[in-house]
């Protein structure tokens, strides 16, 4: 796909699709800054862009290292089935939030049917990964922050993990994450996996959702809607994680370690 080291670019309408960065990171598109400690170079999409039908190895839509990512209204990353949605081998089906990075998401933006083919306990995050997986200092966390609005939501859906205790169908947390008017839906960690809609590691920092609802999400070993490792879940707002019907392990529910808090 596309490649940006510390400079600003735009995608404006269009799609790119049907990429393959192999072992390295970023399908569709792949931003950095190499200068160490600097947040310098921007990619933003606008218009009705489409990241479609890519793979890496991290990232298989988009990934962000120690850079911003602005996602405007109504884009979207994957698509309308499994065969259009974005592929990772081990973190970030759709959208890789590395260490330093900062991704804006605005209000319609869908992220749906992205997968990670390889998860495990320390990668993830079907629809997103958030997070650097080679440190756990709060220096190095990376940042996503979601802006959706009441009657224009932001929308993740269908997102998988697969691969041993893979974890975080919808998002895996090991940064900074703010939910405003978000829907996580039909998000899955299905091998072993925690944390369907969302897994938080235990050294990430704040979670919060502010209006967001997670309904239909499952994991086969815990947490079907959140999964939380350690540190805090705050809800605000009208937020709603919805238990499925039944009794059975996995489905919406919601598991906490101990220390963990909501």
């Amino acid at each position: 796909g596309g490649y940006n080291d510390s400079s600003k670019y735009t995608v404006k309408g269009g799609t790119i699709t049907g990429n393959n960065a192999g072992d390295y990171s970023g399908g569709g598109a792949y931003i950095k800054t190499n200068t160490s400690g600097s947040v310098n170079g921007t990619l933003t999409l606008t218009d009705d862009a489409h990241i479609s039908d890519n793979t890496a190895k991290n990232g298989g839509g988009i990934a962000v290292h120690s850079a911003k990512l602005m996602i405007e209204a109504d884009c979207t990353i994957g698509g309308d089935n499994a065969s259009q949605g974005n592929t990772a081998k081990t973190s970030g089906g759709g959208i890789s939030v590395g260490k330093k990075a900062e991704c804006t998401i605005k209000e319609g933006v869908t992220i749906r049917h992205n997968t990670v083919t390889n998860g495990s306990t320390i990668h993830g995050g079907g629809g997103i990964y958030v997070g650097d997986p080679n440190s756990n200092a709060e220096a190095d966390m990376g940042t996503l922050i979601v802006k959706g609005t009441d009657t224009n939501p932001v929308v993740i859906s269908n997102c998988v993990v697969n691969g041993n205790y893979g974890s975080g169908g919808g998002i895996y947390n090991k940064g900074k994450v703010t939910l405003e008017y978000a829907q996580l839906n039909n998000n899955t960690a299905p091998d072993n996996g925690q944390g369907g809609g969302i897994y938080i590691h235990q050294y990430a920092g704040a979670c919060v959702l502010d209006n967001t609802k997670i309904t239909e999400c499952e994991a086969t070993s815990t947490g079907g809607g959140v999964s939380i490792s350690g540190n805090t879940l705050t809800l605000k707002g009208a937020s709603v994680i919805t238990p499925s019907e039944g009794t059975e392990k996995g489905k919406n529910d919601v598991y906490l370690v101990p220390n963990a808090y909501i």
